[in-house]
């Protein structure tokens, strides 16, 4: 299940993808080009009676801008639960938020068929990170997580916070990504940020920087993420800074040739998963400079990028690597060799293959 796919999977210009869908759809098109049987049962955002895409097959459900509220989710989860039905699945996977994990659970039990719930952020598992959600929400995702056959986590942290709060061993599988033929090693033409208005992607220490660093070309790729007036805001502030590009959003389908093109790719991010956008920037031999994250400590174990701890920092590490062909270089061929070694999304979908085969196995076994 992947109700907000369709943007990735159709290239739909609806402004809310991010890194769960994209993942859901590489692994999807992957399996099904090794000759899975795969359905996504995603929200309607307009794509009408559309049957075949990509491989996979797409089954519609609830529309995307339908009813709000409790009754909304009611609605949402039925629905979902119809499309399920629709699918005739072996196995029902989903990267989806927290809120439509219980109503999945339920229909798993319905159809009498295994649920694999695959981690998409930190949050998911921190109780620290869940303030905003309500109590009902997080209730119902703890009993999802306890009903699910396989809990795929991105990280060494995630599975530590999976252990520690849900009593729960997780299958450690790294985001993939395909990798491209690269053409150039850290020498693009600018400064990348890429993430949506989310609070804690916190985009507007990327406008600080660009400020801080007036002679440095800088490139922001924002998507609005349902939060127009914010979106907003930072358009508004990005026009008073003469060396930032602002495209706003940029669909899917041309994340790469943006990507191919910076010289670097900054983050700035308070809490994630495993950003699918820097196994993008590595794949495509760009380094990552993050004031925030650090995943596993990947970036300083590996030699990605650089990992800085306030913006001080970032503005001297981005204005150095600028100049320092020979050390910016390297960081990218180090990128590039990461990315083939742990985030080859033939690899990736090699490890997801082996654990649906063994939840399909283990469901077929008489009772």
């Amino acid at each position: 299940m992947a109700p907000f796919a369709p943007p990735v999977l159709m290239t739909l210009d609806a402004q809310s993808a991010g890194g769960a869908e994209v993942q859901q759809v590489l692994i999807g098109r992957e399996l099904a080009r090794r000759g899975w049987s795969v359905s996504f049962v995603v929200a309607d955002y307009g794509q009408g009676t559309v049957k075949q895409v990509g491989g996979v097959r797409v089954i519609s459900t609830f529309p995307v801008h339908g009813r709000r509220g409790a009754l909304g989710v009611v609605q949402r989860g039925l629905a979902l639960g119809h499309g399920m039905r629709a699918a005739e699945a072996d196995v029902y996977v989903t990267r989806s938020g927290m809120l439509y994990t219980l109503p999945i659970v339920w229909a798993c039990r319905r159809l009498r068929k295994p649920f694999v719930y695959l981690a998409a952020h930190d949050r998911n598992f921190d109780p620290r990170l869940q303030s905003e959600i309500p109590w009902v929400v997080r209730a119902g995702f703890r009993i999802s997580i306890k009903a699910a056959r396989a809990v795929v986590v991105q990280s060494e942290r995630q599975r530590a916070l999976l252990e520690k709060h849900f009593f729960r061993q997780g299958v450690l599988i790294k985001s993939g990504y395909p990798l491209p033929e690269v053409g150039r090693y850290g020498d693009g033409e600018y400064i990348l940020w890429i993430g949506s208005t989310s609070k804690w992607k916190r985009p507007e220490l990327f406008l600080e920087l660009a400020r801080r660093v007036p002679h440095l070309p800088c490139v922001m790729v924002v998507a609005p993420a349902g939060a127009r007036r914010r979106f907003a805001e930072l358009e508004e502030a990005a026009r008073d800074i003469p060396n930032l590009d602002f495209r706003g959003f940029v669909p899917f389908a041309m994340i790469d040739e943006v990507v191919s093109k910076a010289r670097m790719l900054v983050a700035t991010s308070s809490a994630e998963g495993f950003p699918n956008v820097f196994v993008q920037a590595w794949a495509h031999g760009v380094p990552t400079l993050s004031l925030g994250v650090d995943p596993d400590e990947i970036i300083c174990k590996f030699g990605v990028g650089r990992h800085v701890s306030n913006m001080e920092e970032l503005v001297d590490s981005v204005t150095m690597l600028w100049s320092d062909d020979v050390s910016r270089g390297g960081l990218a061929r180090t990128a590039r060799r990461h990315a083939e070694a742990d985030h080859d999304i033939h690899k990736v979908v090699d490890a997801y293959a082996c654990l649906l085969s063994e939840v399909q196995e283990r469901q077929s076994r008489p009772k």
